[in-house]
Formats: structure tokens, C-alpha cells, sequence
């Protein structure tokens, strides 16, 4: 009895399935679309496992601590994601907002992160925006050699590009920077290197070796920074004396190169290390020995055909950006790069007291989740730029995730 319902069914003139399927086309390439996106999702990890990691870090399960519990639910991932950049750096970038949120010591956080980014190297796949991406957050974990070895390889694989060079560069002054501040660390009150060996049982022998070993350790780090200041300043000079071989794109780039090569070459006169300007470039058209600016700040970004703009807000309504590149407070702002990476510039001379909120206005561009996740901006703000006695420098690096949207990102604060 089953079979004339089945007749029953498929009786009549056969139906014109072609134009139904026309109609179903556009429908089903949407379907297909959104299952496509649902697995660039899962694979760039900007919906599943993040969340993830920051429900075990703020409810464990005992005996597991936050971290141990985070840290257990991103290797648990680990077994599916292996062999995704971008699920290390993501894991790496919650992880390390969780901890900093919480307080915890810089050395665990440094320690953590390191272990996490660092599967990045071992993909051995050599992409010069990862090796960028994961140098950036180097220097903001402060492991500043680790950072020199992956800017040193990018300028490898992209020489093409000014920000290679200027990416470098300011990581080896960096180095320097902390380096000094590390041994000024080790002085007492009056400026006197203290040894952590000395006590009230040396013999004068005993002291007269700690003296100088102490001398010789202070000869390897003056020698040390001296040569890094130098390589810093070939890598800008490298920029400006090949001004004309950069790609019509990076138009400009020469500002903000300007201001690094003299900030660093009047760091050097004022420490003692003498006169590093290079030879290849005269001192009539590109030094500058009294440059100061009351705030600088430089925002650039870690994927290549993209567009960021940086907004600085200053007191008294000022509003800085690539359509008033002049405030009536005396603030300017390089030119609008549109094309990646930056960097976008504003710098001011006259001491203008409160906050300055700096945002910045993302465009998303097809580079984004290829292989990082998305777009990092990376920020340099300096407080009373060449008053070395008084200067402050803070480095961050910020995801960015909303396309067209403004973003946040810090806030200067002069006084």
C-alpha cells in the first residue's frame, strides 16, 4: 500500500528546479558565508577561547588559582589551535590583561606571556607582520633583547619598508634607556654605585676587588649602550639617507625620523657618550640640539595596508587629528598615513597642564586575522622629550577590534 503514495508524490510534470535554485543562490552564498565566518572565528579566537580563559581566571575551580586555571584552559585549546598564530598571541594578550588587572609581580607576568608568544617562533613561519606583532609585545613585557632578535628579523624579510628600520632602532634605544635606569638602580643616595657583596667583614684587599670589578662592570655597560646608540642611529639614518627608494606610501616618513635621530643623538651628548651624529647627513639640514617637546606621542600599527588614525583631545577643546593638524594650543599631528603602519605623529611645545585623551579611529583591512588575529596599535608617549633629567617614556600596545569605531587607548597627563 505504500507504493501508489510514492507514485502519488512524484506524479505530474516534472518541476522546473533550475530558476528555484537561481532564487535559493544569493541565500545559500550567505549561508556558506556565515558558516566561513563562524570558523575564522573560532580559528583568530575572537569569540570561543578568550572567553573561555577569562571565565577560568575569575571563577576556578579548586584547588586551581586563576592563573592556573587560565593557563590550564588555554593549553586545553593548545591540543586543537597548535598551529595558529594568531590563537598564541590572542591567549598571550588576555592572559596578560587578566594578570596586570590583579597586580601580579611584572617578572610572572613576563615569565607567563613569554612562554605563551613565544610558540609563535617555533611555527618557523617566517611573516614578517608576526615577527612585528610579537616584538611589540616583547618590549611591552620589557624582554627588550628577545625584541631586538624579531625587529632584526623583520628588517631581514621586509627592507623595503622605513618602519623596519625605525621599529629597530628604537628598540635598541630603548634597551639603553633601561638599561641606565637599571644601573641607576644600583646607586645610593649619593650617586655611588652600591655592591650588593659588600659588608662590614671585607678586608681593604676584599674591597679594593669589588671596586673594581664594580669599575669593570660599569666600562661593559657604557660600552655596551654606546654601540647600541649607534646602531639606533644607523638604522635612522639608513631611513633618511634613502628618503627617495621608499614606496610613495610612506611619504613623510622623514618627520618623524627627524625627531628620533636628534632625540637620540642629543640623549648620547648628554650622557657622555659623545657626539654620534652620522657623517652621512649634515648638521645644517637635519640637526635639531635643542629639542623639546612637552608631549610627544606616536601611534602606529602592526598590520600593513591598514588605516588607524590617531585623535589627541587636549585641554581647553582642542582636538588634534589628520583634519586639524594645527590646535589653537600649539599641538600638530604628522601626516595621515593610510596605508599601514604608521607611524601618525602629534607632538607640543607649550605647556598646556590636564589630561590628554588619545583615541584611535580604526579601518579594518583583509590583513586582519591572516595570521595575527587583528590590528595592534603600538604607542609611544613621552613626557618632556629631551628634558632628560625630567622625561618619561611608557610604550603599550593595544588590540583593536571594532572596525570604524574610536578607541580609548591611553591618557597623557601633563602638569
Amino acid at each position: 500500500e505504500s507504493e501508489p503514495k510514492l507514485e502519488l508524490q512524484i506524479a505530474g510534470p516534472e518541476p522546473e528546479l533550475e530558476p528555484q535554485m537561481d532564487e535559493l543562490e544569493p541565500e545559500v552564498n550567505k549561508f556558506l558565508d556565515n558558516i566561513q565566518s563562524k570558523i575564522d572565528d573560532i580559528k583568530s579566537g575572537s569569540l570561543y577561547y578568550v572567553n573561555h580563559i577569562k571565565k577560568a581566571f575569575k571563577s576556578p575551580k579548586k584547588p586551581l588559582t586563576p592563573l592556573q586555571s587560565a593557563y590550564q584552559t588555554y593549553m586545553g585549546y593548545k591540543d586543537y589551535l597548535h598551529d595558529s598564530m594568531s590563537f598564541y598571541i590572542y591567549s598571550a594578550r588576555t592572559i596578560y590583561d587578566l594578570m596586570c588587572d590583579n597586580k601580579y609581580h611584572p617578572i610572572i607576568i613576563r615569565n607567563v606571556c613569554s612562554r605563551i608568544i613565544t610558540n609563535t617562533i617555533e611555527l618557523s613561519v617566517q611573516d614578517p607582520q608576526m615577527f612585528r606583532s610579537v616584538a611589540y609585545f616583547m618590549l611591552q613585557l620589557l624582554s627588550i633583547d628577545e625584541a631586538i632578535l624579531l625587529f632584526q628579523q623583520v628588517k631581514e624579510l621586509n627592507p623595503v619598508e622605513p618602519q623596519s628600520y625605525l621599529d629597530l632602532a628604537l628598540a635598541y634605544f630603548f634597551k639603553v634607556r633601561f638599561n641606565d635606569d637599571e644601573f641607576d638602580f644600583m646607586k645610593d643616595l649619593d650617586g655611588n654605585k652600591l655592591n650588593k657583596n659588600n659588608n662590614n667583614n671585607n678586608n681593604d684587599n676584599d674591597m679594593e676587588d669589588d671596586d673594581d670589578d664594580a669599575k669593570s662592570e660599569t666600562n661593559d655597560i657604557f660600552n655596551n649602550n654606546k654601540d647600541l646608540l649607534k646602531k639606533s642611529v644607523e638604522n635612522i639614518t639608513y631611513v633618511l639617507s634613502h628618503s627617495d627608494e621608499w614606496a610613495g606610501r610612506f611619504n613623510e616618513i622623514e618627520y618623524i625620523a627627524i625627531i628620533w635621530l636628534n632625540w637620540i643623538v642629543n640623549y648620547a651628548e648628554a650622557f657622555g657618550y659623545g657626539d654620534i651624529f652620522p657623517e652621512q647627513l649634515t648638521k645644517d639640514k637635519f640637526a635639531i640640539p635643542d629639542l623639546k617637546f612637552t608631549l610627544v606621542v606616536s601611534l602606529g600599527w602592526d598590520t600593513d595596508k591598514t588605516d588607524v588614525d590617531l585623535h589627541v583631545y587636549e585641554p581647553n577643546s582642542g582636538h588634534c587629528y589628520y583634519s586639524n593638524k594645527k590646535t589653537h594650543n600649539g599641538g600638530r599631528i604628522s601626516r595621515d598615513f593610510t596605508q599601514g603602519y604608521g607611524p601618525e605623529v602629534y607632538v607640543i611645545s607649550p605647556k598646556v597642564p590636564g589630561n590628554y585623551r588619545i583615541t584611535a579611529k580604526y579601518y579594518a583591512s583583509h590583513q586582519d586575522s591572516a595570521s595575527t588575529g587583528s590590528t595592534s596599535c603600538v604607542l609611544w608617549k613621552i613626557n618632556n622629550l629631551g628634558d632628560f633629567e625630567n622625561e618619561k617614556i611608557h610604550f603599550e600596545m593595544v588590540r583593536l577590534t571594532i572596525n570604524k569605531d574610536e578607541h580609548n587607548v591611553m591618557t597623557a597627563k601633563v602638569e
